[in-house]
């Protein structure tokens, strides 16, 4: 079960400062947090260079006080000062809702006094803050009104803070803050506005003051107009992208379109027949699977190759052991493969690659002459790997390489289609990083240019039409159509059936359902190949189970032993102080 989802934000911290005669800064903070998930704790921490230390703190929420203790429990704090950081925790009980807490403490030693002027430098907000603030506000309070010319004051920190005088005080403003940032401020003032501070220093200090804000500030004011600078440029960019944007992406989804219509629209057939039982006969069963499925030579054409040749009298398939249930499961059937080596010594029918399977099989795999127990491929199934990439091989140089599956215009026009949409997913990125987010139109427009690319590749006439007529065939054998035949003509074939349904990956259960209506004649008949101790089945149904298992062991050694897959169809800075803080 995942868990809820859990986070914080620091909304608006708000600070009421004021300098006291003796140098010392008495703070007043409210730090309101919206909570989502339920929260236990917040902290605060301050640091404490070139300062004195926190006296007097007070913690309180809506004006109830919150207590010092060790314990952790709602309503309490725990507290520790060193010389270098003042830091608090304190706790509470909030689930998905605001919550404003109030910290007030005295900071002493914090003015620095000098024979023309004294100075107040300290950050409200510490880089060392690791979440973003929504809004700070800060209002300094001076021994007397602050007025611009005896007073002057500069912010320090992000270039969209302010910093004015306003009622007497000293007002700072920045929104947002964003995490590791600090918001600092520097305040000069007559030095006898303090007159019992304790850090006096007896030489001067105002015109380097001065010099140092001058040049911060206009360093400020070179990065403002550098920044209104690359906001024009980022204008006229996005200007520019809201123009060609547009333009690209109709360019992109026309060029493929155009050579859609061009190259890759399919050829009209004279054959619209949804069913067909139609044996094929120009190809062995194993070329028929591979065609099928875009050449891919997997555990159908595989299988149906060992089937057609058992069909054709090359092999028998023997149950050696039926299954038998142990006090640790049920174990599987065992079968066989027998080589009729007289008609295989006269090889008369028998391809290259069909060969070239009988005599791996038999004289490189077997224990036994002529005799292949299937469990023994899997003990050599890295040798049957090995084997099975040839005879991929063999069968594409024998068939596959002389039957195209696509036409060669509509394979070129498709590359020139792919290429092009991925040099206009390019273009969008580019103008997406460098313009705008208006280049997203032209990545959608290139992803799905992309897409409709594959599309125009087109079967060459004589490939579409066998696929059709495969199809049919296919549809005819996992529909059981066969079964509505009224004379059940179909029977005749049924050897040939099983080949083809096993060629085109029709399932077991069609193979069932076409063995359960044979009789008993029928069965010796058409599967004479199939070999078990007991002789004849007793009912049709028991037939069905039989040869199921048979074509599921069969099939499921050979190509587990080979790595066959099944087929599928298709400035500043320098303030003391800096306070961060978070909550969990």
């Amino acid at each position: 079960m995942p868990l809820p989802a859990k986070s914080f934000s620091l909304q608006r911290v708000e600070i009421q400062a004021r300098v006291l005669a003796d140098g010392n800064l008495l703070i007043a903070e409210r730090r309101t947090y919206r909570f989502q998930g339920e929260f236990h704790w917040a902290d605060y921490r301050l640091s404490l260079r070139n300062l004195g230390e926190v006296r007097e703190f007070v913690l309180e929420e809506g004006g109830k006080k919150y207590r010092k203790d060790s314990s952790g429990a709602p309503g309490t704090y725990q507290l520790r000062l060193t010389p270098e950081e003042f830091y608090v925790r304190w706790f509470y009980r909030a689930k998905d809702e605001p919550r404003t807490f109030e910290l007030q403490y005295l900071v002493t030693d914090v003015v620095q006094v000098y024979r023309d002027v004294a100075e107040l430098y300290y950050q409200f907000v510490g880089a060392a803050n690791n979440y973003p603030l929504g809004e700070v506000e800060v209002w300094i309070e001076l021994p007397q009104p602050a007025r611009y010319g005896p007073v002057r004051a500069w912010a320090h920190g992000p270039l969209w803070g302010e910093v004015a005088f306003m009622n007497g005080k000293i007002h700072l403003r920045v929104k947002p803050l964003p995490a590791r940032t600090y918001w600092e401020t520097r305040v000069i003032f007559p030095p006898e506005w303090v007159p019992i501070a304790n850090l006096v220093h007896p030489e001067y200090r105002k015109d380097q003051i001065l010099a140092e804000e001058k040049q911060w500030a206009e360093e400020a004011n070179r990065q403002r107009e550098r920044a209104r600078a690359e906001l024009k440029r980022k204008a006229r960019y996005r200007q520019l992208a809201r123009t060609i944007s547009p333009l690209l992406a109709v360019l992109g989804l026309l060029f493929v379109g155009v050579l859609y219509y061009r190259y890759g629209r399919g050829f009209e057939l004279p054959y619209h027949q949804k069913v067909d039982s139609t044996v094929p006969a120009e190809f062995p069963p194993a070329v028929v699977s591979a065609l099928y499925f875009g050449k891919q030579i997997g555990a159908a054409a595989l299988g149906a190759t060992i089937f057609d040749l058992a069909r054709r009298g090359f092999l028998s398939l023997e149950l050696v052991s039926e299954a038998e249930k142990h006090w640790w499961g049920k174990s599987a059937p065992r079968y066989a493969l027998r080589l009729e080596r007289s008609k295989f010594a006269a090889g008369t029918g028998l391809a290259d690659f069909e060969r070239h399977l009988l005599t791996f099989f038999f004289e490189e795999v077997a224990e036994q002459p002529d005799f292949l127990e299937l469990k023994l491929l899997r003990k050599r199934a890295s040798k049957v790997r090995r084997w099975f990439r040839e005879w991929k091989k063999l069968l594409t140089r024998a068939y596959l390489d002389h039957y195209p599956l696509y036409e060669k215009k509509s394979v070129t026009a498709t590359v020139v289609a792919a290429v092009f949409s991925f040099l206009l997913l390019v273009a969008g990125v580019l103008i997406t990083v460098l313009m705008g987010v208006e280049g997203s139109w032209v990545m959608v427009s290139a992803t799905i240019a992309l897409f409709l690319s594959f599309l125009i590749l087109r079967y060459t006439p004589e490939m579409k039409l066998r696929k059709r007529q495969w199809s049919a065939l296919r549809r005819y054998l996992k529909k059981y159509y066969f079964l509505s035949e009224p004379n059940q003509d179909w029977i005749q074939q049924v050897d040939r059936y099983l080949v083809f349904a096993l060629a085109l990956g029709v399932g077991k259960k069609a193979i069932a359902r076409m063995m359960e209506v044979l009789s008993l004649e029928q069965q010796s008949h058409y599967f004479p190949w199939f070999v078990y101790p007991s002789g004849a089945y007793a009912t049709p149904a028991e037939f069905a189970t039989a040869v199921v298992s048979m074509v599921s062991v069969a099939t499921s050694s050979v190509s587990s032993a080979a790595g066959a897959g099944g087929g599928a169809s298709a400035g500043g800075g320098g303030g003391a102080g800096g306070a961060a803080g978070g909550a969990g």
